[in-house]
């Protein structure tokens, strides 16, 4: 026998993107409880966008090339600041954040 239980919701609930069923169901709500309301919200909800796209798009191409040249370990250390004195090897980073016990 073949198993033939029904899968296809579970599959298509797990492959719908959460942010555009929010999208769908926010302007859905606007449009049923405050019809006039829904173009004007429409055309500024992208006209923002249309604003907001140049730097979202100088951010993702800036990450594109610090990836691409190597660039992004260097600054990553750059911006890790100096090395820890203390540091040891084999010591966990997180050790120097933990409150000492007094000295006695």
């Amino acid at each position: 026998m073949a198993d033939t239980t029904h899968t296809l919701p579970r599959i298509v609930w797990a492959r719908l993107d959460k942010a555009w069923l929010a999208l769908a169901l926010i302007l859905a709500a606007i449009a049923i409880l405050d019809w006039p309301q829904l173009w004007p919200t429409v055309t500024f909800t992208a006209n923002a966008l249309l604003h907001t796209a140049p730097f979202i798009a100088f951010a993702v191409l800036a990450v594109a090339w610090l990836k691409a040249t190597g660039a992004e370990t260097l600054l990553g250390q750059g911006v890790r600041g100096p090395p820890d004195p203390h540091d040891r090897p084999g010591r966990p980073r997180w050790a120097g954040c933990l409150p000492s016990a007094p000295a006695r």
